[in-house]
Formats: structure tokens, C-alpha cells, sequence
């Protein structure tokens, strides 16, 4: 793939996974909560096999809390990927920051909107959390990337 088409590529690819986020916003409180009930009784079975006793109720509320931090992970990933490969920016990160933040506050103005459903700093909070995990995650796989990079280039 030429570098025109992998930016195309990310760009596309990033503005597809926002427009996930931004689905999973508009669903009503009644089916989103059925969907995070999937993975939810999925660990509760898990745990309560381990003898932890956890309750279904606690588990979904996670289980939801922790969806949101991957999505905006995912974001970040893709962020920097698109930010450090395709141009000449140092701090990428305050960019991707700020995107992220930009998207964890329409997402939840978005939820105001559908039913059952509101807005909290809290998730905020959270989706922005997800953003720096992902720089972090993408910092440390692109440090790997540069080693093995540089461990091959001495070898040979």
C-alpha cells in the first residue's frame, strides 16, 4: 500500500470507529444494558465458579465502564498510528488527547439524547482514562517496534 492510501486507510478506519462510539451512544439504556448483560453473566459465571461472589448488577455496571475505556483506547491507537506515520508531529499526543476528550464530551452530549439514558462527568472521566491507556499501549508496542527494528539492522 502506497502512504497515500494508508492515509486514507486510518483516516477512514478512525472515522468508522467514532462513528461506533457515537452508535453505541444513540442505543437506548434498555438495549445497551442488554448487550453489556452478555459479557456480564459471562465473568459472573467465571468468578462465581472461583468461589468470588459477585453480583450481576456490579458486573454489568463494569463490564460497561470497561467498554468505554476500549473504545476510547482503540481511538487513541488509531490516532497516533495516523498522527506519527503521516506527519511530522512531535507531540502527537496532545492532538490525540484532545481529540479524545472532543469525542468522550459528544458522546456523552449524545447520550443526553437517547432513552433511558444521560450524561456524566464520570464517563468523561473514564472514556478520557481509555485515551491515555491507549497512547500508552501504542507508545510501548511502537518502542518494541523500534527495537526489533534496531536489533535487525545490527544483525545483518
Amino acid at each position: 500500500m502506497t502512504k497515500k492510501y494508508s492515509l486514507r486507510f486510518f483516516i477512514g478506519l478512525s472515522i468508522c470507529w467514532v462513528g461506533i462510539i457515537f452508535a453505541n451512544s444513540v442505543l437506548p439504556a434498555d438495549v445497551y444494558k442488554n448487550l453489556s448483560n452478555i459479557p456480564a453473566r459471562l465473568l459472573t459465571n467465571i468468578l462465581n465458579s472461583f468461589t468470588i461472589d459477585i453480583h450481576l448488577v456490579n458486573m454489568n455496571a463494569l463490564v460497561r465502564k470497561i467498554a468505554h475505556a476500549f473504545e476510547f483506547s482503540v481511538e487513541a491507537i488509531l490516532l497516533s498510528i495516523l498522527f506519527t506515520s503521516f506527519s511530522k508531529f512531535k507531540d502527537f499526543f496532545i492532538y490525540v488527547l484532545f481529540l479524545g476528550l472532543f469525542t468522550a464530551s459528544i458522546d456523552e452530549y449524545i447520550q443526553l439524547f437517547s432513552k433511558g439514558r444521560g450524561s456524566e462527568v464520570s464517563d468523561i472521566l473514564i472514556d478520557f482514562a481509555g485515551t491515555i491507556l491507549g497512547i500508552c499501549i501504542f507508545l510501548i508496542f511502537k518502542g518494541i517496534f523500534n527495537l526489533i527494528k534496531k536489533f535487525k539492522v545490527r544483525t545483518f
